[in-house]
């Protein structure tokens, strides 16, 4: 994999790839990771970074703004990653108990989706909504 024109790192042997970006005054990291299973197949997930290194980073909603500004910018990201990269499917999720974030990342993955890759939407599971996008 290579990466893309955002700061970025990859790490353990090329199998995760974070980049991290600022909107407002918040850093936000986006982290893809490969899932160890036949072919090129990888999960990605992004979420603020505290500044106060005494908390963990949360995939909560934090109301802090910037919100579509943090949406074009991962979405762009993920676009450039899976352009510059051979990989055959990238999944991410949301909890079904936050109904406002699937809505709005099945909107995401609409305006995710490039030519030559299909989208598929699992919300069978009780716990979260899973996202996909396979190449055709």
């Amino acid at each position: 994999p290579q990466k893309t024109n955002y700061k970025g790192d990859w790490s353990n042997n090329d199998e995760s790839f974070r980049v991290t970006f600022t909107a407002g005054s918040r850093d936000i990291d986006v982290e893809f990771e490969k899932i160890p299973r036949n072919g090129e197949h990888w999960e990605f997930a992004f979420q603020e970074r505290p500044h106060d290194k005494t908390k963990r980073s949360s995939l909560e909603v934090t109301g802090s703004g910037h919100e579509f500004d943090v949406f074009n910018q991962v979405i762009a990201i993920v676009r450039q990653f899976l352009s510059e990269n051979e990989i055959d499917s990238l999944t991410f999720s949301a909890k079904k108990s936050n109904p406002t974030r699937v809505k709005l990342y099945q909107r995401m993955l609409k305006r995710l989706i490039p030519d030559g890759w299909k989208q598929m939407v699992d919300t069978s599971g009780d716990e979260r909504a899973y996202f996909t996008l396979v190449r055709k």
